[in-house]
């Protein structure tokens, strides 16, 4: 028999427990599906990035784009 979920402990930093709380009030969603899908998008985010993908974030009102950068560049991508 597979368990539905699986119960963990995380060290959040005091950054991620005031947006984790923030986001919750804001959306009314509990804390487990906001974590669940924060690490869903990372996982789609990550994948894109192993690809050699670039993620936008873009504006409809303005039709400004502005790069998603989640961690560090790679390499030949840095600034020095």
């Amino acid at each position: 028999m597979t368990r539905a979920h699986e119960v963990i402990t995380v060290a959040l930093t005091k950054r991620t427990t005031q947006a984790l709380a923030r986001e919750h009030e804001r959306s009314g969603d509990t804390r487990t599906d906001i974590i669940n899908r924060a690490v869903q998008v990372y996982e789609e985010v990550e994948e894109a990035r192993r690809q050699g993908k670039i993620i936008y974030l873009y504006d409809p009102e303005t039709g400004a784009r502005e790069r998603l950068i989640i961690g560090t560049l790679p390499p030949d991508e840095s600034t020095t």
